[in-house]
Formats: C-alpha cells, structure tokens, sequence
C-alpha cells in the first residue's frame, strides 16, 4: 500500500513540473494590417525549437511549449529579421502581438571604424537621373530594393551600415 501511495505521489509531482502553454498572437505592419507569410521561430538559448507562418490576418500559433524564456525571430524575403527577446510562457495561454518590421533609429552617420567622415547615403528603388549621376560622382551608393529603413555607406572601408 505504501509503494502505490509513493507512486502516485511521485506521478503527480512529476506531471506538475511539466507544464506546458501555448502561445499565439498577431504580426501587423507599422500601419496596423495583418501581416501574412511571415516565417516565425520559436528560440531558446539561442536554438530555434519551433517554427510557424502567419496566416493570411498575420496570426500565428505555437502549442505544447514548457514554460520558459524564448526568443520569438520574424523574417521575410527581402526585409531584415528581427528578434523579439524575453517572451515568457508561464500560463496556459500567453498572447504577444508584435509589430514588424520595426521602426528604423539608424541615422547615425558614423561608420563602424568610429569616423565621420567619407560617409554616402545607399539610395534603394529605380534610381532617376538625377541619383545615377549622384552614384557616378561617387555621392552616393545604389543599393536595390529594401525600402525600410536609411542606409549609409563608408567609401574609405567600402562598408555598409
């Protein structure tokens, strides 16, 4: 009798220790519509566990996880992923709704190397005549198509920031 009480005692502490959540949400772009067919994973310590897409709304949905700290990282053909940190699974249902891409903070015109000096702007798009003479005067550099955020461009590093 004593062993079937120790069993199912310890059957019990065990299922409380694993407990597991799930997490969904939303991705919306800066103006507030659902972003679809975005690639989401799930990280933890710097290992992706789960991966998912938005739907058509931008909603996404990971089920059974253990309670944790994870990293959620978005990413789209032709913009930049990014890493939303410290989304904490500790109940039931967890809802983190997210925006993306981030808004852009980069109009430092400092190159890595630490001068600012030698310092051009990338121009994205279908350049006019205007900014392919800029490109030939070596004033600033074409870049291609990723609208989202202001570039610059070290012409003594030949370096991209």
């Amino acid at each position: 009798m004593k062993t079937i009480f120790v069993i199912i005692a310890f059957l019990t502490l065990s299922v409380g220790f694993c407990q597991n959540g799930e997490l969904n949400g939303r991705v919306i772009e800066n103006g507030g519509i659902g972003f679809p067919g975005l690639a989401i994973e799930l990280i933890k310590e710097g290992k992706s566990l789960y991966q998912t897409q938005t739907d058509f709304d931008g909603n996404y949905k990971f089920k059974n996880i253990p309670f944790g700290t994870y990293s959620i990282k978005i990413s789209y053909t032709g913009i930049r992923e990014e890493t939303f940190e410290n989304i904490i699974i500790d109940t039931e249902k967890k809802i983190s709704d997210l925006t993306y891409p981030k808004a852009c903070v980069s109009d430092k015109k400092v190159c890595p190397k630490g001068h600012r000096n030698n310092i051009i702007p990338i121009a994205y798009g279908l350049p006019n005549k205007k900014t392919i003479k800029k490109a030939e005067n070596k004033k600033v550099k074409l870049g291609g198509c990723t609208p989202y955020c202001e570039k610059w461009h070290c012409t003594e590093h030949d370096l991209d920031f």
